[in-house]
């Protein structure tokens, strides 16, 4: 009688002591789970926050598009020959032979 006694007070301190084991485990994983709430609280805050600097007013689109002509002119039309370029030939010259030693 005595023996059974003891052995179910020591199941009862076990699993007493189990059971505050698991409520501490159970307090730490809330712990995390709030600080991971928090987290994505903030995660939240800071996309929307780029997305706001991301929009653009509609008057900045217009003022990013390209216009281009509609025909796009393929053969030039007459051109003026180039100028005289002899004294520009002459002056290159000049400039960039050495004289010739006499």
């Amino acid at each position: 009688m005595l023996l059974e006694e003891e052995l179910e007070l020591l199941e009862e301190l076990i699993l007493e002591e189990e059971l505050e084991l698991l409520e501490e485990l159970l307090l730490e994983e809330e712990l995390e789970l709030l600080l991971l709430e928090e987290e994505l609280e903030l995660l939240e805050e800071l996309l929307l926050e780029e997305l706001e600097l991301l929009e653009v007013e509609p008057r900045t689109l217009q003022l990013l598009t390209l216009r281009f002509p509609l025909e796009v002119p393929w053969k030039p039309t007459e051109v003026e020959p180039p100028a005289f370029r002899l004294p520009f030939q002459l002056m290159l010259l000049a400039v960039t032979v050495l004289p010739e030693d006499e």
